[in-house]
């Protein structure tokens, strides 16, 4: 087991929290464009898709890409706005009108996978 500080920053709020990690296991790290617009049973769908870490990364991307530019996607981060008692007023609400303009959330979009090696691995991408 190694292990591994991990430091979340928020804007107002911090979390830091230590976790053992094993060989093989796959770590995902993104800006918020990607957790606000892709689901976390999303990023473990598409974890087990690609062998590859790089193309596991492109294509978490693509998907918070496209959810981001979805208007009819009910994305994590409108979910979130209105449970927190953000919404549109009902007049706009009647005219089809969403939280955003969009479900999704345009956004910079940064995505980082990585997986744990042994110390005598090196890996090249």
């Amino acid at each position: 087991m190694i292990p591994v500080t991990m430091i979340i920053s928020y804007s107002f709020e911090k979390q830091v929290s230590c976790i053992e990690l094993t060989e093989g296991d796959t770590i995902v790290m993104g800006s918020d464009g990607l957790f606000d617009n892709v689901f976390d049973h999303e990023i473990v769908s598409m974890m087990a898709k690609f062998s590859d870490v790089a193309e596991t990364a492109k294509a978490l991307a693509n998907l918070a890409r496209n959810h981001s530019m979805d208007s009819n996607f009910d994305s994590p981060y409108s979910m979130e706005a209105r449970a927190k008692g953000f919404d549109v007023p009902l007049w706009k609400k009647i005219l089809g009108l969403k939280l955003t303009g969009t479900s999704g959330k345009l956004d910079d979009i940064t995505v980082i996978v990585g997986q744990v090696v042994s110390s005598g691995d090196t890996l090249i991408s």
